[in-house]
Order: structure tokens, then sequence, then C-alpha cells
């Protein structure tokens, strides 16, 4: 008998197990170093250097002139630029600007009257003739 007719299929299958394995995951985490010649929206200004992947690279900014790719052995084609840090500003939020003003309202000490809040809304306010009787 030939050799290969006492191997079973499970035995076949487990020796191509590893065979198809993707490695894109690995290729999409990879980032190259490049310096902007122009402007880029979303990424940088002119002269600094950023990290981008290969495919932004040869798809986008090396077709338009917009990058150069650092080499390890050359230096950066124009002036190199820091990137500029704005400084933080504290944003208040919704909620704290709610709680706020529901704080004034319940410090204030001076009641609306319906006269007052239908001058400064503009709405006409009825008063509720049913709850008398």
């Amino acid at each position: 008998m030939n050799s290969l007719s006492t191997v079973t299929r499970p035995q076949i299958y487990a020796s191509t197990k590893f065979l198809n394995v993707r490695f894109s995951a690995i290729s999409k985490r990879k980032r190259i170093q490049v310096q902007l010649l122009n402007d880029v929206q979303n990424l940088g200004s002119k002269g600094e250097i950023v990290s981008v992947r290969p495919s932004y690279m040869i798809n986008v900014l090396h077709r338009n002139n917009g990058a150069s790719y650092i080499l390890p052995n050359q230096g950066p084609r124009i002036p190199v630029v820091e990137k500029q840090t704005q400084p933080t500003q504290l944003k208040t939020t919704k909620k704290e600007s709610a709680t706020e003003k529901k704080e004034d309202l319940i410090g204030s000490k001076e009641k609306i009257t319906l006269d007052e809040l239908t001058e400064i809304t503009g709405l006409k306010f009825h008063k509720n003739e049913s709850s008398k009787q």
C-alpha cells in the first residue's frame, strides 16, 4: 500500500494548519517618518516631521509633492518646525452650566411674577382659574 493512503484527512489538515496566516494587522501598525513640504489639513504644517502609514505617503502625500521621506543617513530637506502646542482651555460642560443655572435660580430670593415672565419671554401666561374653585 501507498504510505499516503494510510494518512487520514485530519492529519493532513493538521500539518497545513498555519499556512493561511494574515499579516495585515501587523502592517497596519507600521508607520514611517516623513517631513511635510506643504501644509496638510488634519496632519500638520510645513516643515513638521510626522508619522504616517506607508500607503498614505505613497497614495496621497508623495503624489501631490506634500511630503518627503526621512532617511536615516540623510537630513530633512527643509528646516524642521516643532509642533505647536495649544494651551488647553477649561471647557464647561452642559451639565455643569445647567447645574450652575439651577443653583443661581434656587439661590436667588427674588421671584418672578407672571407679568415679568411675559415681558421677558413674549409669551402669554394665563392664571389657572379652575384651581380657585
